[in-house]
């Protein structure tokens, strides 16, 4: 994933200690293991309490090259894994799906939901990673690694349409519709920063990455606040206020359908290079307890690519439940947050 966080950005000191044994639901991604890797991982995912979310490149299920993925959802329901289909674009329709591309992505989906139905297969949900088009999303990589935030920020303002972003929004809520008429669940993964929208009457920030977020009936909205790509921008690694803070702000504006995915464990990724990894599993469940500490009740991991590469699903995602912990405020934490506000203020302007 691209995540928003590589846009800008102390960490405080001991949390207080909260409520001790709170539950919360954990999902891990899975964007680069062979199907067959992430099939042998269903044991230990099932042992940790542990829901997947798997990538799957649209074309495969389009070409009927699906065997392996059929392998994989018949292993999860015997082991009582629940899944998510994180379904994914080739790169030349996008690869995230979002306001470019609303019609690939529903045809991808159709053509998901009839393969499931016509194998037999059980899937909990559909994931929708709302995130730029990767076309986009390379521009604004580019403007954010070269310093160049007032060229960032007219970037952004380029992308602004409030008619093609209601019509995706329409779209969107139509393909919604059709994973509820399946029997599963809709699940968005998205840009923290939308969460930085003043109360000003729009969605500029989330009309200016091109990813409808609010007005759609989500089953969950889960934001990427992913410390790893924050830590070189800031030069130091933010630490879990800035989980806090986000998940807070989701769990008021979308109540139990708030979810907070976290990264990132390992390497993988989609322009990760700069990223920086958690250096061990307690900085991971630091940021679990801030974020029960906030009101959410379901954290997503990414990944269960670097999860095996670093230790296995044991160390890194056995994260409930938890001692939730309310962290010190960081400044950084407030620098990065009133940024994007003021993005969105310059967006009204």
């Amino acid at each position: 994933m691209l995540l928003a966080a590589v846009l800008l950005v102390g960490c405080g000191g001991d949390p207080e200690p909260g409520v001790a044994g709170t539950a919360v639901g954990v999902a891990v991604y899975s964007e680069f293991l062979p199907f067959a890797e992430v099939e042998a991982a269903l044991p230990d995912l099932a042992d940790a309490g542990v829901g997947l979310r798997l990538a799957v490149a649209a074309a495969e299920v389009a070409d009927g090259e699906a065997e392996a993925l059929a392998s994989v959802l018949r292993a999860a329901e015997a082991e009582g894994v629940e899944v998510g289909i994180w379904l994914l674009l080739a790169d030349e329709d996008g690869y995230w799906p979002g306001e470019t591309n609303v019609g690939p992505f529903g045809e991808a989906v159709t053509a998901l939901l009839d393969w499931l139905d016509a194998e037999g297969l059980a899937a909990d949900a559909v994931v929708f990673d709302l995130e730029p088009d990767r076309a986009y999303s390379e521009e604004i990589l580019g403007a954010t690694s070269a310093g160049e935030l007032g060229a960032l920020v007219d970037l952004l303002g380029m992308h602004v349409d409030a008619g093609a972003h209601a019509a995706a929004r329409r779209g969107f809520q139509d393909i919604v519709d059709e994973v509820h008429a399946s029997g599963r669940r809709a699940l968005a993964v998205t840009y923290p920063q939308v969460l930085d929208d003043g109360n000003d009457g729009d969605l500029d920030l989330e009309d200016a990455f091109d990813i409808p977020v609010d007005g759609v009936g989500w089953d969950e909205v889960s934001f990427m606040v992913y410390q790893s790509v924050y830590e070189p921008i800031a030069g130091e690694w933010v630490g879990p206020d800035l989980v806090y803070t986000y998940a807070e702000t989701a769990v008021e504006r979308f109540g139990d359908r708030a979810t907070v995915a976290l990264g990132i464990v390992g390497q993988a990724g989609v322009f990760m290079e700069d990223a920086v990894p958690y250096a061990d599993p307690a900085m991971l469940a630091d940021d679990v307890a801030a974020a029960a500490a906030a009101g959410a009740r379901r954290v997503e991991v990414y990944s269960l690519d670097g999860a095996l590469a670093e230790g296995g699903v044991a160390p890194w995602l056995a994260l409930s439940p938890v001692t939730e912990a309310v962290p010190e405020p960081s400044t950084t934490t407030g620098i990065v947050r009133s940024f994007f506000a003021g993005v969105d203020s310059a967006l009204d302007r």
